[in-house]
């Protein structure tokens, strides 16, 4: 076996250490070399080396355009819950299973007036209500909160008509009537589904009594001959006159407001007739009036002065081909006028009834 001397051992260990640090030097520089930027041309421009925090080929932000108002308009309304109205067929299966075993007076809600009170409605879709201010009273004007979502429609003087889109919201409506009153009135839409009746007729009750600056109802002169009801008359026009003073003892007049219908109407004294020529019958005898009359255009039941006080003023009917329909109304004095010479009227209040059949010859 060969023996190495210490002084070639020395060298070997040199010449290794020096060989390694030769490697490991080429190495890092090649991996310099290949992390290293591409040469760059001459009169050209470096590209901007990717980074972490600076990607590459990053473009400056460019001034954006703003949104248009329309967008914003919807952004803020959908923010608010509100998302447009969406037309769309109605199907079947959409009946409204309460109304199976309703009572006759479902739907019918009347509340007293009062000058300090708001009328809560509850309206359905596909349903109308009728809203009926008190009686002498006419509307001048309304203001709807969402009309978008109800529709208001007047039908007469004192009564509107309400029906809603759809269901689920709600909103209010201000009446306002000529004699100065303004009723309120909040307005909830429910869906056919709902376990609750609806109104179908909102009746506000009570009488109201127009401005001072109305005009005066005319009332002719007549004479001081006291006729009776069903009395053979003496001739047509000292009757006409005697049933007159009857019928319009004692009349308010402010009853009528200016341009009304009633006071408008050329009056004849000599058209008024029909006394003992109605027949009554019904199941109240506290509705029976006094007398009944009529002339070419109105109907006048006339109530006495006991009654007057103690007899809440009935609501009237016309019957039309077997039909009942709603009919305008209204007080003068103690008289309770209809607007309509149809033979055939009813009076309804509450579950009371009387039925007023005119017999004369030109019925």
């Amino acid at each position: 076996m060969t023996r190495t001397s210490p002084m070639k051992k020395i060298l070997i260990a040199a010449v290794s250490a020096l060989a390694l640090t030769v490697a490991t030097s080429s190495a890092f520089a090649q991996t310099a070399r290949s992390a290293g930027p591409a040469p760059v041309p001459p009169n050209q421009q470096p590209a901007m080396a990717a980074s972490p925090s600076t990607p590459a080929m990053m473009a400056a932000p460019s001034a954006g355009m703003p949104p248009p108002a329309s967008v914003i308009m919807q952004a803020n309304n959908q923010q608010e819950g509100v998302y447009g109205y969406l037309e769309r067929p109605r199907s079947a299966g959409q009946i409204q299973q309460i109304w199976d075993d309703a009572s006759q007076k479902a739907g019918i809600y009347t509340v007293d007036a009062c000058a300090d009170c708001s009328y809560k409605v509850q309206v359905r879709e596909w349903m109308v209500t009728t809203i009926e201010l008190p009686r002498g009273e006419v509307i001048e004007s309304v203001d709807l909160g969402d009309q978008r979502g109800f529709q208001v429609s007047q039908r007469g003087k004192g009564r509107l008509a309400v029906r809603p889109v759809g269901h689920g919201y709600d909103t209010n409506l201000l009446i306002y009537g000529k004699s100065g009153a303004i009723y309120p009135v909040y307005l909830r839409a429910i869906g056919f589904n709902a376990v609750e009746i609806t109104d179908f007729v909102v009746r506000i009750q009570g009488t109201v009594s127009m401005p001072e600056d109305v005009a005066d109802m005319a009332v002719p002169e007549i004479s001081d001959d006291k006729g009776k009801a069903g009395n053979t008359p003496v001739n047509a026009k000292q009757a006409a006159a005697s049933g007159l003073a009857q019928a319009f003892a004692g009349a308010d007049p402010q009853a009528s407001p200016v341009q009304d219908f009633v006071q408008d109407a050329p009056f004849d004294p000599s058209k008024l007739r029909g006394w003992g020529q109605y027949r009554l019958s019904g199941n109240d005898d506290t509705m029976e009036p006094d007398t009944v009359f009529r002339d070419d255009r109105f109907t006048y039941i006339k109530y006495g002065e006991r009654k007057w006080t103690s007899t809440e003023l009935p609501t009237a009917y016309v019957v039309v081909d077997g039909i009942d329909e709603l009919v305008n109304t209204r007080v003068m004095g103690d008289v309770f006028v209809i607007e309509s010479t149809r033979p055939k009227i009813t009076l309804k209040s509450g579950e009371s009834y009387l039925c007023i059949t005119y017999k004369g010859s030109d019925a």
